[in-house]
């Protein structure tokens, strides 16, 4: 069964398999400007949330094999639309993301960042979906088989690569150590991470910063 789950609108947590969903948790927020302007969401509730990953699932088969990979940008300004600016002026040739079907990957050009990230944030977990697998690349993949979500483990595998300006999407506080981590160990690495959504991030940065 190919299982996915998101920390969805309203910081709700929606299930979706084989490209139904199946479980929205009541969100702790009921107001976001930004979908209030977007897809004209006045109030969020289970059902608006329901309707709106189902929009999403029929509109760029999020979550399914018929999943639309690439984007240009979306949004006037945000993570993915500055991940992409970075691309375009050569300031990185590697970021480090996270894309249903797949988890952790590398992607190489903006499009595909901005297609990856910004339709789809706050994946949580996720099983492997082998053709969008195929769409980004196999080799691309932390883990193929899992569709393992493990950032810390991208970013080392980005640096085996190769790749010397790499930025890394994070939701999880903790990763920030790791990855200050590897900084120290790979001098000639610039390494740039930024918050693609709030995961426990603010408690967890009491902590680490």
């Amino acid at each position: 069964m190919a299982k996915h789950v998101i920390d969805g609108l309203g910081k709700s947590k929606v299930t979706i398999e084989n490209g139904k969903v199946t479980d929205v948790t009541e969100p702790k927020i009921k107001y976001c400007p930004l979908f209030d302007h977007h897809r004209n969401i006045k109030e969020i509730t289970p059902e608006t949330i329901r309707e709106n990953m189902e929009f999403r699932i029929k509109d760029f088969g999020m979550c399914t094999k018929n999943r639309q990979l690439r984007m240009k940008d979306h949004l006037n300004f945000g993570i993915f639309e500055i991940i992409c600016t970075l691309f375009k002026e050569n300031i990185i040739d590697c970021t480090v993301m996270v894309c249903e079907g797949c988890g952790t990957l590398l992607i190489h050009d903006g499009e595909l960042a901005q297609g990856v990230g910004g339709r789809v944030s706050g994946l949580v977990e996720t099983s492997p979906i082998p053709e969008i697998i195929e769409q980004v690349g196999v080799k691309n993949v932390l883990n193929a088989k899992t569709a393992e979500i493990d950032q810390v483990k991208g970013l080392r595998k980005a640096i085996r690569n190769g790749y010397k300006n790499i930025a890394v999407t994070i939701a999880l506080a903790s990763d920030i150590k790791e990855i200050n981590r590897l900084k120290e160990i790979y001098p000639n690495v610039n390494i740039y991470f930024c918050s693609s959504y709030d995961r426990h991030f603010q408690r967890g940065c009491k902590r680490t910063i």
